[in-house]
């Protein structure tokens, strides 16, 4: 991590293991980013010094972004900081379907009418 716009005043390192996609999340204390076991995250202090808490391991798993081949934003963090939301990488399908492992989005619309229509309330 480098300062901006004067990059020269110095210069701390987040990994030493490596990571992609860095991001930082809502409060701009902390900073996430991915690495092939998962989500690591670090804690930023900027008050008297700039100091960085020791990486760690939020979430485990395999996730599109360190290796895979997917381009663009793979993952964010809710406003609240509590929450991901990413793009999981499925198990490989050997049925030689060529799009059987082709990342695919859902997206349901009017859920609550769907609930209802699953859960009738009693």
């Amino acid at each position: 991590m480098q300062p901006f716009p004067d990059v020269d005043t110095g210069r701390w390192p987040i990994s030493r293991t490596g990571g992609q996609r860095p991001l930082w999340g809502p409060q701009g204390r902390e900073l996430f980013y991915l690495i092939d076991a998962g989500v690591m995250g670090v804690t930023v202090e900027t008050g008297a010094g700039f100091q960085v808490s020791p990486p760690t391991l939020i979430i485990e798993g395999s996730y599109y972004g360190p290796s895979g081949s997917f381009h663009g934003r793979t993952y964010d963090v809710a406003p609240d900081g509590e929450r991901f939301v990413m793009l999981k990488e499925e198990a490989v399908d050997n049925t030689g379907d060529p799009l059987a492992s082709t990342p695919q989005i859902t997206v349901v619309l009017n859920w609550f009418e769907e609930l209802k229509a699953r859960v009738p309330v009693n």
